[in-house]
């Protein structure tokens, strides 16, 4: 059956089987892929990515210090300037986590680096000798840790993203159910489409205004996927609706 709408041929899309539906591995995989489902798992895995970049590199720095400990060339280094005030002030006491400029000699030359005495508990004062480790092949990559530090505390910055990760997965796992009980036990009920457009949470798919073509005039967003782009306003659109609650529904193109 057909109808001419606006100069166009519009197929009238056949009813959807009554309920209870079959939940089939497509149905699934499909649920999984609904924009109101796959925004909750996207998320998670966005997250999860940052996340083990983040323990990849101070992983990898925790093991570059390591390194640096056993293997870098014992100096004493004098401390130049320390603190604030960017000029050599002899005898100026500084907190232990107070920004230093070294200076030490390497292969003849006097050699200057920035940082931090990281480890130390000890006023700093400027003019004294401090112990450091060197790289063997880069004088700029030096530590004043005599231990490296324990990698937990490394790694304590995972304590924020982990649980967020954890209840964006639970909701994707909770929104992926609650679409798979909408097809499962939903109604099929006849909608009228208001109006098409992109958006950014499904680029490939399309956002439907809609409304139920009786009873409740409540207007809401379905998703298509792209193969149902041709929907112009005032197509016929098969809803799976729950009872009492149109704002769920989700159009039934989506599982076919």
């Amino acid at each position: 059956m057909s109808e001419e709408s606006a100069g166009q041929t519009t197929t009238v899309p056949s009813m959807p089987s009554d309920p209870p539906r079959n939940v089939t591995p497509r149905a699934r995989r499909r649920a999984w892929a609904e924009p109101r489902v796959r925004l909750w798992w996207l998320l998670a895995l966005g997250l999860s990515l940052v996340t083990l970049y983040y323990l990849l590199t101070q992983y990898w720095g925790w093991s570059l210090e390591k390194w640096l400990i056993r293997e870098g060339v014992p100096i004493d280094a004098k401390v130049e300037i320390a603190g604030d005030i960017p000029v050599p002030v002899p005898g100026r006491r500084q907190p232990p986590d107070a920004h230093v400029q070294l200076a030490f000699d390497w292969q003849g030359k006097e050699h200057r680096v920035l940082g931090w005495l990281e480890g130390r508990k000890e006023v700093i004062i400027t003019g004294d000798l401090v112990p450091i480790r060197v790289d063997p092949h880069n004088p700029d990559h030096w530590t004043a840790r005599t231990d490296p530090p324990e990698l937990w505390h490394e790694m304590i910055g995972l304590a924020v993203p982990i649980p967020i990760i954890l209840v964006l997965i639970a909701m994707s796992f909770w929104r992926h159910a609650r679409v798979l009980g909408v097809w499962r036990e939903g109604h099929a009920t006849p909608g009228m489409v208001l109006g098409v457009h992109q958006t950014p949470m499904a680029p490939k798919s399309r956002a439907v205004k809609c409304t139920l073509v009786e009873g409740d005039n409540r207007v809401f967003t379905v998703y298509v996927p792209g193969s149902a782009s041709d929907l112009r306003e005032g197509d016929p659109l098969w809803l799976i609706t729950p009872p009492n609650s149109p704002g769920r529904s989700i159009a039934a193109v989506w599982f076919e």
